[in-house]
């Protein structure tokens, strides 16, 4: 009996087996199995079920936000790089009436509450000591013969720089306009004081000594340099002779010339050089465009890092070229670290007054490949000074802002609906840092925990430092 196939059915025989053959051979050649017979394969797979329903509000993950710093590797890290943590602050001054309301070691342990774990874990801490320590000074007669008479004097004693050496400063800076306060022997006095204690000094010195200070860190060398514009002595009628200040106006050529040869015999002998620099206009801002020059200037010789004061208020950051591998960093005023200056008691926190109340510790991240510096990177922990008159003086506490706002948002006092004082008070100033500073980014945003409120996309505290997503059911 003879079979006969539909004709179309033997040519669609014929094209597809030839189609089978070829993709065996090729899978031959190229060193892979071939293909199965459709009666070898396994039973089909099953398709994929649908996703589990998320999981209620409650029992979700609490995750922390990310921190806008950038972190780099550990320190000593088998990638031969090193990590180097320096914190900075602005002017520390001792007004009469500051020591008055300060008068006890428990005062300024409260004052510097806020700042003691931030200064215990960095590996270097910078200040600009704004006083003499002075037990021998100028009299009256002196005094009022040689200084400037808008300038109040200052004088502070020995137990201010043990507390500050005690807190966790490693260098503080002495070339600033209240250096010469109680004239040569105050300025002898205050060296030979912070010398006993421990704490060392940059800008100023006895004549044929040391122009900066080498310090060593993690087994690097740490160069610091120290320079003041001016101070409050009329230079026409008195000048030092047994010791040197450090000066450096951005008009004066000489003065520029004398820096710039400093910084760069210093960037040749040190693995990282900071520059302390009191300068610029009280009161303002934004620097002057001779702080600018003179600050690319100072960067280009080898400067890594400038550290500028006096202005009393915060001024912005700036980056300078790339040197050697490295792009320096500038902040032209870090404002006062602690002082008598501004509002008191909260009374005119949206004046222009209050932004001497405004102030920064300063973190600066350095990265070093074997010696070399690699990256720098800032941020800031965001301060208020809160000064409150106590009696004949004052007193003054240092708040942490971002973590005040969250206390009051945890306690109920910071809430849309309702906004106590301090709440008002600290979230404005801390819009003006910001604003001010404006790309520094926060330095203790990654260590604020994620509250769950009714409404996380409605909190007026953590808006600016961290994106909550919107719980199920929100607008």
């Amino acid at each position: 009996m003879i079979v006969r196939f539909p004709l179309p059915f033997f040519f669609l025989f014929i094209s597809l087996f030839p189609l089978s053959c070829d993709q065996n051979e090729r899978s031959k050649e190229e060193g892979s199995p071939p293909l199965p017979h459709p009666q070898q394969m396994g039973p089909p797979v099953a398709p994929r079920t649908s996703p589990q329903p998320p999981l209620p509000p409650e029992r979700r993950p609490v995750t922390r936000p990310t921190s806008p710093v950038e972190h780099s590797p550990s320190p000593n890290s088998s990638s031969g790089e090193t990590l180097l943590h320096l914190v900075a602050m602005g002017d520390l001054m001792a007004q009469p009436d500051l020591l008055r309301g300060m008068s006890t070691p428990a005062h300024w342990q409260e004052g510097f509450a806020a700042l003691l774990p931030l200064l215990k874990r960095a590996d270097l801490a910078f200040g600009n000591l704004e006083t003499p320590i002075a037990q021998r000074h100028w009299s009256d007669a002196e005094r009022k013969q040689n200084r400037r008479h808008r300038f109040p004097v200052f004088n502070a004693p020995p137990t201010l720089p043990a507390f500050l050496k005690r807190s966790g400063f490693s260098i503080v800076s002495v070339a600033n306009n209240h250096a010469l306060d109680q004239g040569p022997q105050g300025f002898s006095s205050t060296l030979a004081t912070l010398k006993r204690i421990g704490l060392p000094t940059v800008g100023g010195g006895r004549k044929g000594g040391p122009e900066g200070v080498l310090l060593r860190r993690r087994g690097l060398r740490i160069g610091f340099l120290a320079f003041t514009m001016f101070t409050n002595i009329k230079q026409w009628t008195w000048r030092l002779q047994e010791h040197v200040l450090h000066y450096l106006h951005p008009d004066n050529r000489l003065q520029r010339r004398e820096a710039l040869r400093l910084i760069r015999t210093w960037s040749r002998k040190t693995d990282l050089l900071v520059v302390s620099l009191h300068w610029g206009v009280e009161f303002s801002h934004s620097p002057t465009r001779q702080q600018r020059r003179l600050a690319y200037s100072l960067m280009n010789a080898g400067a890594h890092i400038l550290l500028g004061h006096h202005p009393h208020v915060l001024q912005p950051t700036a980056r300078g070229r790339k040197q050697r591998g490295v792009r320096p960093f500038t902040i032209y005023s870090m404002g006062n670290a602690f002082a008598s200056m501004g509002i008191r008691n909260f009374r005119g926190y949206r004046t222009h007054q209050a932004a001497t109340n405004d102030t920064l510790l300063l973190h600066l991240r350095v990265r070093f490949s074997g010696h070399k510096p690699v990256n720098i990177s800032p941020s800031m922990t965001p301060l208020f000074l809160d000064v409150r008159t106590s009696g004949k003086g004052c007193t003054a506490k240092l708040v942490d802002l971002v973590k005040a706002l969250h206390d009051l948002e945890r306690q109920g006092r910071c809430t849309p609906r309702q906004e106590h004082l301090p709440c008002r008070v600290y979230r404005r100033r801390l819009q003006h840092i910001k604003r001010v500073l404006g790309p520094l980014p926060l330095e203790e945003a990654d260590e604020i925990p994620v509250v769950p409120t009714e409404n996380p996309t409605r909190s007026r505290v953590f808006a600016p430092f961290q994106k909550v997503p919107p719980s199920p059911g929100s607008p």
